[in-house]
């Protein structure tokens, strides 16, 4: 199978090493549990190329396949198991994981998050791995539309709280289930972390949903990083798997100047007055 892969969002050829000092390359993608052993979507996720991959909606059927057909890609794993079917996740490394750990969803959510330290050469990064409550369909969705900003600011809270290690860069990336809002996007930019997307592919979307002849789609997924620490130069949504979701990638390497670092996460609270664009 010949696996076509599109960027549909993001400044084109991934960072040259020679160019910058590079940090880690992360990938967010939601599965799709229903599609456990799909052999498009297990492609689009080797297709990444990514040092490490969030996977979101990781049922059983799909944990055996990563275990398989993919341990030797990403020989360190951690997963995260859930009560709903939609609501496991893990995280894939090529380099080693060190405190994996889990964070129960707090009042008004659905699935935990989990996190881990991943020990690049260049030094640890913490990533955490998202998967925010989903509006409902039907008559409540309208009712989940006004409630959902709350209860993802409450869900960033108890799990930036819980999962953080102030003195390492980290990575919030997944299926937030939100575009860029009043919800946990927005509040990630007020703590000093920038959105890879609104930087790099401020247009592209990310899920997609079939209505007839037609179909919906919105950027429900991020990748955000702490300004601080990391400074991301490349990022981009791939059109490849068969889930609702497309995965995005994203390069990062050491910080830009202190002096630029503020700017980097008022882009993200910018673009949300501006409608969602990244300002220019």
């Amino acid at each position: 199978m010949v696996l076509a892969l599109v960027a549909l969002g993001g400044c084109g050829a991934r960072p040259s090493p020679a160019a910058s000092t590079a940090v880690l390359s992360v990938a967010t993608y939601n599965l799709n549990y229903g599609l456990a052993g799909d052999a498009e979507t297990t492609a689009a996720m080797a297709a990444t190329g990514a040092e490490v991959l969030l996977l979101q909606e990781v049922s059983a059927a799909w944990r055996a396949v990563i275990e398989g057909s993919l341990a030797a890609r990403w020989p360190h794993r951690c997963f995260v198991g859930s009560d709903w079917p939609a609501g496991g996740a893990a995280i894939l490394s090529q380099h080693p994981l060190e405190g994996c750990a889990r964070s129960a969803p707090p009042r008004g959510g659905l699935f935990p998050a989990l996190a881990a330290t991943v020990r690049a050469p260049s030094g640890p990064v913490r990533v955490v791995n998202l998967h925010l409550t989903p509006a409902r369909g039907g008559p409540a969705v309208l009712t989940d539309l006004l409630r959902l900003p709350g209860i993802h600011r409450r869900e960033l809270r108890t799990h930036h709280a819980r999962l953080v290690d102030p003195n390492l860069p980290t990575i919030f990336a997944g299926d937030f289930n939100e575009d860029l809002g009043d919800g946990a996007v927005e509040a990630l930019g007020h703590r000093g972390y920038g959105s890879a997307l609104v930087e790099h592919a401020p247009e592209a979307t990310t899920w997609r949903w079939p209505l007839g002849a037609m179909s919906i789609e919105k950027r429900l997924d991020h990748v955000m990083y702490d300004s601080a620490g990391l400074r991301c130069v490349h990022a981009a949504v791939l059109s490849a798997g068969r889930s609702d979701h497309r995965p995005v990638v994203a390069h990062f390497v050491a910080p830009a100047p202190r002096a630029s670092l503020s700017f980097t996460s008022q882009r993200v609270v910018g673009a949300l007055r501006s409608g969602g664009q990244s300002p220019r």
